[in-house]
């Protein structure tokens, strides 16, 4: 699958990170983001309410 940066490069933003379709792994404010979910790439983004980052596991 294709990604794109890391979610650490968006600034000012209230997202949603969202692990293989399925689970929210975060909800908030980017400046506020763990770092374990700063460096993660994602794949897809949708506007809903907020911005949804899609992120996959690598060893799937």
């Amino acid at each position: 699958m294709k990604t794109y940066g890391s979610i650490s490069s968006m600034r000012l933003l209230d997202i949603r990170v969202i692990l293989n379709d399925t689970e929210t792994i975060y909800d908030g404010m980017t400046e506020d983001l763990p770092s374990h979910i700063k460096e993660m790439k994602y794949s897809k983004i949708e506007m809903t309410d907020k911005m949804e980052l899609y992120v996959y596991d690598t060893d799937k």
